[in-house]
């Protein structure tokens, strides 16, 4: 056979094979092409029905009869252009990129390939066509990496164009060029590069290889912890410690720094390039590993320092920081988690002691100047009363039971620290605006009653539509806040050191407000620049908000922060999520021109109920009656029935069949979650229960063939379980998944009916 050179000449040619009766006709006659007259022919439809004469993508033929074993070599690489990927969710969606978009992205690879529409092709409608690459492939092992080859490049250039099963198939039937009339004729579309560079197959059985050794790494890491050296309790303790509380966004953010560039995300991967990488490719993978860990895998080679190892979080961490040296890493976090504990507390400590002298100084100038001569000194008791001991010991027959105290009716606790998070553009700031306005003036938030008292709000972000906002929230409501509601519009450093809470309690004092609530918006813009992803820097930031609660009588304080990249929780280290008492989470559900709808879901409470969803809609207020166009939105309750609705209205099929699966899954092998980062109370199941019964209700699309059947229920499900993660129905972590908001079922609750 004649081997291809680096460049595509005119004599190259082809042995093809081609049927003349329909794809029930296996009866074959080899031919030889030249790749001039094949493009030719290509570029040439007939009119006439889509079943008929075909080819396959080879001639060299045992016997001249269409079966895998027939076909004894290859010579065309061929790319059904169907469907297309959405890379934020995998979700495999009907019709193909564009066409134009693939032939650019061939022509600056510069591969030779013949391109044209199919005759499903309907202009303005959605791009169905076919990809025709020269190569010469020894067998299928060859085809199933040139078509990887060429799809991972595709993805690599943002252009999504799906795998479909006929691109590997050895013998598949390729049917040549049909339209449906003359009309389809004027819009069929071809494009062709007969004077590129040959297919490098060489290079895509490599690529696989590497690929196929990720793979076996990454199954491996997701099924057992990473084997680690002993270095000690202590050690292995703070490296355990760091793993938890270093997220994907701390991963991302150093491979950033270290100039890897991030990609795109690949069921729930995410793939990352190299520095100075030649070929373009994303050959870095960060996942979960079976503890949970972001971790990371490379196959880019010799040049990356991460190549042919996995990495958690520490690993990366020695890697970045101490050159590789894990025990020098080690060592420095021991030091660095101490040394924080002590300067922290005692900082802390000190400033709250110096703020609370100030508070009591400002009350006592506030006494002195509205004082009145009493008309007779109290007298004084015959025994004076012992101060109360700091510390005692109560037998718990003398105990009391005492009931949980709110700020706002069994959704935010009195004195308690609350964490509020959404995605960028959830409504989050207009909501904890909407609770400080509720509370400042005695009424209710989202019809549930409040304690009153005075609001802080430090505006940290977006602090210029304060005024708009609070004004539509009074217009709306009819509010009254007689002076109970203050603002801080300052970028504060509250994590690093004492001085701006000093300031800040200071500042506060002077207004001779007594706040029952604190909202810190946002914890981002709070943070004096350090790591969320830090557990060091996030307990300092604490202590200093737990010392503001301190200094304020034990006032409740919210904490609007931002949602991580890969999962629906509190972005940065878990210790915050461990120190909250409550955790709520904003998610915008429906935006028009004329609706708006989001909930408020309770995604952790210690002393209340989980999962508690609260409807709210954002209303347009017209808050300058001359001026139309001036507008804000306030915050007003929704009916019950609003959210559910319009989730139940974007459910899919396969949607619903895999909430109804996972719903059984919990029924028979549910066990209740331990871990603290997921909702206490519910039930969790491993995903090949899941995927058992999912598997079991829904038919492969009406395939006959079973390995149809069984590929089509397998995309199906990963559609089904991206859309149902992405859209804040199920929730995931360390391989369990559970249902949440609507589709909540408690644990203790056997009979619970879907």
């Amino acid at each position: 056979m004649q081997e291809m050179t680096n460049e595509i000449n005119d004599a190259y040619f082809m042995h093809l094979a081609f049927s003349r009766g329909g794809a029930d006709n296996v009866d074959l006659e080899p031919k030889r092409y030249s790749l001039q007259d094949f493009a030719k022919r290509l570029s040439r439809p007939r009119i006439a029905a889509k079943e008929g004469s075909y080819y396959i993508r080879g001639g060299n033929l045992a016997e001249p009869r269409r079966a895998d074993a027939n076909l004894l070599t290859a010579e065309l690489i061929i790319l059904d252009g169907d469907s297309r990927i959405d890379p934020g969710t995998g979700e495999v969606l009907s019709g193909a990129p564009p066409l134009d978009e693939v032939c650019d992205a061939l022509d600056a690879m510069n591969y030779t390939y013949v391109a044209h529409t199919s005759h499903s092709y309907r202009p303005g409608e959605t791009w169905k066509y076919r990809i025709i690459m020269p190569a010469r492939l020894g067998d299928q092992e060859a085809l199933a990496a040139s078509v990887d080859y060429v799809i991972d490049q595709l993805h690599e250039r943002n252009i999504w164009l799906n795998d479909v099963v006929e691109n590997r198939r050895w013998s598949q039937a390729w049917y040549l060029p049909r339209v449906t009339d003359e009309e389809a004729r004027q819009s069929f579309r071809h494009r062709q590069n007969l004077d590129g560079k040959a297919f490098p197959v060489r290079d895509a059985l490599e690529h696989a290889a590497a690929k196929r050794r990720a793979a076996e790494a990454i199954a491996k890491a997701r099924q057992n912890p990473l084997p680690r050296p002993s270095l000690g309790q202590d050690r292995e303790s703070v490296i355990e410690t760091f793993n938890r509380d270093h997220g994907y966004d701390w991963v991302h953010q150093q491979l950033e720094a270290a100039g890897y560039t991030f990609k795109y995300k690949k069921g729930d991967d995410y793939r990352y390039l190299r520095p100075g990488s030649e070929t373009g490719m994303a050959g870095v993978c960060v996942f979960q590993g079976a503890q949970g860990d972001w971790c990371t895998y490379s196959h880019h080679g010799n040049a990356d320092p991460l190549s042919g190892k996995l990495c958690d979080p520490f690993e990366l961490y020695a890697i970045f920081q101490h050159s590789g040296s894990r025990s020098n890493a080690a060592r420095w976090l021991l030091r660095e988690r101490e040394s924080v504990k002590l300067v922290a507390a005692q900082q802390v400590a000190d400033a709250v002691a110096h703020a609370q002298s100030v508070v009591e100084s400002n009350d006592a100038v506030q006494d002195a100047e509205t004082w009145e001569e009493p008309d007779a000194a109290p007298e004084p008791s015959e025994q004076p009363q012992e101060p109360k001991p700091r510390i005692r010991v109560e037998l718990e027959e003398d105990m009391t039971s005492e009931p949980v105290r709110w700020l706002v009716d069994n959704l935010i606790p009195a004195g308690g620290l609350v964490g509020l998070f959404g995605r960028p553009g959830s409504y989050k700031s207009f909501v904890s605006l909407a609770i400080a306005s509720a509370v400042a003036s005695h009424t209710d938030f989202l019809g549930r009653a409040t304690e009153p008292g005075s609001c802080v709000y430090i505006a940290a972000e977006g602090g210029s539509g304060l005024k708009r906002r609070t004004t539509a929230m009074r217009m709306r409501h009819g509010l009254d806040f007689e002076g109970r509601l203050g603002f801080v519009r300052a970028q504060l450093d509250l994590r690093s050191s004492v001085d701006d809470m000093e300031l800040l309690i200071e500042a506060i004092a002077k207004t001779g407000l007594k706040p029952k609530l604190l909202v810190f918006d946002t914890l981002n813009r709070l943070y004096g620049g350090g790591d969320e992803n830090d557990a060091g820097n996030m307990s300092a930031f604490l202590s200093i908000i737990g010392g503001l609660q301190q200094a304020f009588d034990g006032c409740t304080a919210i904490v609007v922060h931002h949602q991580g990249h890969a999962e629906a929780r509190m972005r940065g280290s878990s210790s915050l999520l461990g120190a909250v008492d409550t955790e709520l989470h904003v998610t915008k559900v429906l935006e028009t021109e004329t609706s708006r709808l989001g909930q408020l879901t309770v995604t952790k409470q210690k002393d209340g109920e989980n999962n508690v969803v609260v409807p709210y809609g954002m209303d347009i207020v017209n808050i300058d009656p001359i001026d139309p166009h001036e507008t804000s939105l306030a915050v007003v309750l929704a009916d019950d029935n609003d959210i559910p609705a319009q989730r139940s209205m974007r459910r899919t099929s396969d949607e619903k069949v895999a909430i109804e699966a996972l719903h059984h899954a919990l029924m028979q092998f549910g066990r209740p979650a331990t871990s603290s980062l997921m909702p206490a109370g519910v039930k969790i199941v491993e995903e090949k229960h899941w995927r058992a019964e999912f598997y079991s209700r829904r038919p492969g699309d009406g395939h006959e063939d079973k390995k149809k059947a069984i590929e089509a229920t397998r995309k199906a499900f990963g559609r089904a379980r991206s859309r149902l993660i992405g859209g804040n129905e199920i929730g995931h972590r360390d391989g369990q998944y559970w249902l949440i908001d609507h589709s909540f079922v408690p644990f203790d609750d056997p009979g619970h009916e879907f």
